[in-house]
């Protein structure tokens, strides 16, 4: 009997002692299958907690590419607080995906992928892509002829991580997780 009522009484202290969660997304933006018609400052990622941020790691990436596979940006990616970010530029109008990874502080990965469209007005600039993913601090190699009005516009961010494409074992999956 004794031995009954203890089990009883460790089974509901389990019951009621909170278990750590992992993290998990809970905004992007741009979110996954709207269209957009005005760039915004930056693509970003906001966990429920905090993105570890490690100096030289390439764990923290953010990728855009467009539907011919070319890839944008800079391969920057700042992590503030819960919210890791890159500077947005696109090129021309159509579907582009967002993919990310990042570390929550809890030490846990997470990775998914957002897809929008981009319908720019007639005055946007669009930026040409390039073939292989961006390197922070390297510059890619242009792969695509710009359009008459590219130039691409420049991003004010805080001191950016290193980041780079992931590696098989972290690239991220083909749907939201």
């Amino acid at each position: 009997m004794i031995q009954t009522l203890a089990l009883a009484a460790a089974a509901a202290a389990a019951l009621v002692l909170p278990l750590p969660a992992h993290a998990s997304i809970v905004d992007t933006n741009p979110q996954d299958g709207t269209t957009i018609s005005s760039l915004p400052d930056a693509f970003s990622v906001t966990a429920n907690e905090d993105v570890l941020a490690i100096d030289g790691s390439t764990s923290n990436v953010i990728l855009i590419t467009d539907q011919s596979g070319l890839y944008y940006g800079d391969g920057c990616t700042v992590a503030a607080g819960p919210t890791l970010s890159t500077a947005a530029t696109l090129g021309d109008a159509g579907v582009y995906t967002m993919r990310y990874g990042l570390v929550s502080a809890d030490g846990h990965p997470i990775e998914g992928v957002v897809t929008f469209q981009w319908q720019p007005g007639d005055d946007a600039a669009a930026v040409p892509g390039s073939a292989s993913a961006p390197v922070c601090g390297e510059s890619a190699p242009v792969e695509s002829a710009p359009a008459e009005s590219a130039t691409p516009e420049p991003s004010a961010a805080p001191e950016p991580t290193t980041s780079a494409e992931p590696t098989a074992t972290s690239q991220p999956p083909s749907s939201s997780t």
